[in-house]
């Protein structure tokens, strides 16, 4: 029951540094959320909820969420170092 709780707790956790990352890209860019939702491969719905409504994850979109979060991070740190002369 104990790890249970525990892998509750960091699921948790790892969906409010997610809801942060995408938060900051979105803001940043000005990219919309539904654009967001569509590369990570969920309904904006899904997108909306998580993100303006702070709700969680369904296994299923949490998934999705964990294999895409840092592939779509390394590509904003990627082009925040881009320069376009080198």
């Amino acid at each position: 029951m104990k790890q249970q709780e525990e892998k509750k707790m960091i699921k948790e956790i790892e969906q409010i540094k997610m809801r942060k990352d995408i938060k900051y890209i979105a803001d940043k860019y000005a990219i919309p959320l539904s654009s967001i939702a569509e590369y990570f491969g969920v309904n904006k719905s899904v997108m909306f909820y998580f993100i303006s409504r702070n709700k969680s994850l369904r296994a299923s979109n949490y998934e999705k969420f964990t294999n895409k979060i840092n592939e779509f991070k390394k590509t904003f740190k990627e082009a925040e170092q881009y320069k376009p002369n080198d």
